[in-house]
């Protein structure tokens, strides 16, 4: 079921960046409003949606609205056999829509009346008089609301096409209320969702221009609704029209346009923080200080001249490179640092100087050899500042290590990998703890020529390693394989040298892949949150293009996890901070992969899914990562539906947000957009567990955290195989209507040996493993089912590390050792 292309909520125009919007001029004092009506509302005006009260989850996470008890998100579920009834979740009534949290994950919670009073403007509209609907269906269409708040709706009747028209009849700083013609169907739309110049004519045309109270009230609506620029300039002109009240609280407007500028101030370093360096540097040299306090001035002058400063040190470094190679007495070893100083120089910036830290403080130091300080800059390079070392000839082999692991990486032919491999050992101190250094600051794997930020493209993944072809039973050659395929937004000023996080974006049956990236991230023309805020958004073709709903599959996975792979590698992602988010068709989807792969994902973000039976059979995976779901409250059954499953993930203990849009069906919800960022912001993935209990579909392969269970691979049918096949016959089913269960623990045993027990339904098992979860110095002994399968020493080596950093592209995340229980 497609999703509305005309979300009540996403208007992009009025979501663009604040850095994009040009300096306002000079705001004159007025002293029209009162003083300490407008402290209190500056008070709340961090928050966009300040409401009367609060909630701060363990996360960090607010929440503004009216907080209270509930036994249950739904009132009509049945309490589970045995089930004492208590308040165990909080119910945040925030207008437009709820949010159900668990009550033992909020940390702190505030019941407090509203600190100001709220302008609000009622415009006459007719509604009401007919049916209260159960379920709103997907708009058909939905025109623009006009200049008194107006607009058409056209929903699927039961004799076809019905147009209703809807009327805002209260405007508040965050949401309007809105009512239908012919139905009892009320609810809220975000104020910001309808742009500013129609805000403005609905509110004059129910205000006296000519009152300076109903003046005072436009302004301190504007500022409530954190729209500084329209307040500011609504200031100005009261101040012309009503010079009599001009000697009053003229603190007022300095605050005003102080909360502005801490607003621009925040925009500039999130733009810093993000890599968008030369944004942040022209942002701030535009930023209008003549308008604000000394203490604003001068951070932003310290914020320009941290650019000033890192744009001169570039300069220095590469001439300081220059003169101490000169200096180098063996003519050998200046070759190889020339080629070092030319690769340095193209790829230096502000984002990766930092790299250089140690080389910049030792530069100057009479006494350091030139070859100490070549060391210090070239090693720090490859490895970061924080592994730098002196000694040139290390730093040389570090170049020569990094040069073969790239080769390996590249390479498609398993043949010539073990030939690079051999070489890669035989190099001195090349070591796989080394490699493992050198992966985050390795240079993209795979080519990106192209690719434009901002810019949605397609990117087509080769499946070198038979996985989809297997999932979807097709024996393949060399000269044959299978593609699948995703489509990317990169963010404002991609660089090779940052590290983002990133958004799987799975879209709905009936809209495209670039819609759902326009959703997160907007276009070229128009940057939205993903480019402001800088995520890779990628959007895999999961499903067929005739699909209707989402159906399990092995083949589904594949395509999901092979575009995770192939953006990994051929970008910088931050696999710490992948998340999972779809709409509709998509958002069930997101609930069942995030359900089956809870290593991958820091957050799971479903909008208008439904959790389905699959998924409540996986539900024990869930704990694994955080949850933000969001619904409308008529949108089919879907209500009752996730109500039960989520009832019982937070009473188990699990991190999970549902919010419910009141009176709202099956729509996008852009509204909730900035919330859904700010909540990715606080989080990150896990990290390994050493305990952990998994429930898997997956017939043919399941590797979650560090073990790898599936069925026993089978020979072709002829003879013997030394790199046995899994055969069509062990891929149908490849997806089990019962899952199979996966125990493991890693017990840290005795000073001799570490212990890892594994209970499966698996019969072929793989461990991954790092020198954080066991002792290699110590004897490994790994029973399966009760059953001794390994009890030996166990051996890092190069092959692990640069393998398993090729089939899954995690750079945060890379195992030493892989150990194979066949």
């Amino acid at each position: 079921m497609p999703l509305c292309g005309m979300s009540p909520d996403m208007n992009p125009s009025v979501a663009s960046p604040i850095l994009s919007a040009a300096p306002f001029s000079r705001v004159t004092p007025v002293r029209a409003l009162v003083a300490a009506s407008l402290l209190l509302v500056l008070a709340t005006l961090h928050s966009p949606f300040a409401q009367a009260g609060s909630a701060v989850l363990k996360s960090g996470f607010k929440i503004e609205g009216k907080p209270a008890s509930a036994t249950s998100i739904s009132t009509s579920a049945p309490a589970d056999a045995g089930e004492i009834s208590v308040d165990s979740i909080l119910v945040v009534d925030a207008g437009m829509r709820r949010y159900y949290l668990r009550k033992r994950d909020v940390v702190d919670v505030n019941l407090d009346a509203e600190l100001a009073r709220y302008e609000k403007f009622r415009i006459p509209q007719s509604g009401g008089g007919g049916l209260t609907p159960d379920q709103v269906p997907p708009p058909l269409d939905v025109t623009p609301w006009d200049d008194v708040g107006r607009r058409e709706v056209t929903l699927r009747g039961p004799r076809g096409p019905v147009k209703y028209r809807q009327g805002i009849y209260e405007i508040g700083p965050q949401f309007m209320r809105v009512r239908t013609q012919g139905l009892t169907w009320e609810f809220g739309v975000a104020t910001t969702s309808v742009p500013t110049h129609h805000l403005d004519t609905m509110i004059r045309g129910v205000t006296d221009h000519s009152r300076f109270e109903d003046r005072r009230s436009i302004a301190m609506f504007y500022l409530q609704a954190g729209l500084y620029l329209p307040a500011l300039v609504e200031l100005e002109k009261i101040e012309r029209d009503f010079p009599e009240h001009q000697e009053q609280v003229e603190q007022a407007s300095i605050q005003a346009r102080q909360l502005l500028a801490q607003r621009l101030l925040k925009e500039l370093e999130d733009r810093r923080a993000s890599g968008q360096h030369e944004l942040a540097s022209v942002k701030a040299s535009e930023f209008p200080t003549e308008q604000m306090g000394a203490a604003v001035a001068r951070q932003v002058r310290e914020f320009t001249e941290s650019y000033e400063k890192a744009r001169d040190d570039i300069g220095l470094i590469n001439a300081q490179l220059g003169e101490l190679q000169a200096r180098l007495k063996d003519a050998e070893e200046r070759e190889l640092v020339d080629a070092m100083r030319v690769e340095l120089a193209e790829s230096l910036t502000v984002e990766s100087l930092p790299r250089l830290r140690p080389f910049q403080l030792q530069a100057e130091d009479p006494n350091r050899p030139a070859d100490e300080k070549l060391a210090l800059a070239y090693s720090g390079w490859l490895l970061g500042e924080s592994q730098a070392i002196d000694t040139l000839s290390q730093a040389i082999n570090l170049w020569l290590a990094r040069f073969e692991v790239l080769q390996y990486l590249r390479n498609p032919d398993p043949i010539q990998r073990r030939q690079i491999l051999a070489g890669l050992i035989e190099l001195e101190g090349v070591t796989p703890e080394l490699i493992i250094d050198l992966v985050p600051q390795l240079p993209p794997i795979l080519p990106t020529e192209g690719l434009q930020p901002g810019v949605a493209t397609r990117v087509s993944v080769e499946d070198f390693e038979g996985r989809l072809a297997a999932a979807i039973g097709k024996q393949t050659n060399e000269n044959d394989r299978v593609e699948t395929a995703y489509h990317v937004l990169l963010p404002t000023e991609y660089s090779p040298d940052h590290s983002y996080p990133m958004i799987v974006a799975l879209h709905a049956a009936g809209r495209s892949p670039e819609w759902e990236l326009r959703w997160w991230g907007g276009t070229a023309d128009e940057p939205l949150q993903s480019q402001r805020r800088g995520y890779i958004v990628i959007a895999p073709e999961y499903l067929d293009a005739e699909a209707k709903k989402y159906e399990t599959s092995a083949a589904t996975h594949e395509r999901i996890e092979l575009a995770i792979r192939d953006a990994r590698l051929r970008f910088n992602v931050n696999s710490d901070r992948v998340f999972l988010a779809g709409h509709g068709t998509g958002a069930n989807a997101a609930f069942e992969i995030g359900c089956s792969m809870p290593d991958v994902f820091a957050g799971v973000i479903p909008i208008s899914g439904e959790i389905s039976t699959m998924v409540r059979k996986l539900d024990d995976n869930a704990e694994q990562m955080p949850w933000y779901v969001v619904n409308g409250q008529l949108d089919r059954t879907v209500f009752e539906a996730n109500a039960r499953p989520l009832d019982r993930w937070m009473k188990k203990g699990f991190d999970a947000i549902y919010c419910e849009f009141v009176g709202r069906g099956y729509e996008s919800f852009y509204a909730e957009i900035h919330n859904l960022y700010d909540w990715m912001e606080l989080y990150q993935r896990r990290p390994l567990p050493e305990e952990f209990n998994y429930r898997s579909v997956r017939a043919d392969r399941s590797r979650v955290f560090w073990l790898d269970s599936r069925l026993r691979q089978l020979a072709p049918r002829g003879g013997r195989s030394s790199q046995p096949r899994i055969t069509q016959t062990a891929y149908s089913p490849a997806i089990n209507k019962q899952p199979k269960n996966v125990e493991s623990h890693i017990l840290r045993g005795s000073p001799q040996r570490s212990r890892i027990i594994i209970k499966s339904s698996g019969q072929v098992h793989t461990l991954w493993l790092t020198p954080e979860m066991i002792d290699f110095g110590k004897r490994l002994q790994v029973t399966v089912n009760g059953q001794s399968r390994h009890n030996d020493f166990v051996e890092p080596s190069i092959k692990a590390v640069l393998e398993d950093f090729r089939q899954r592209g995690d750079r945060q995340r890379v195992f030493q050792v892989r150990l194979d229980l066949n």
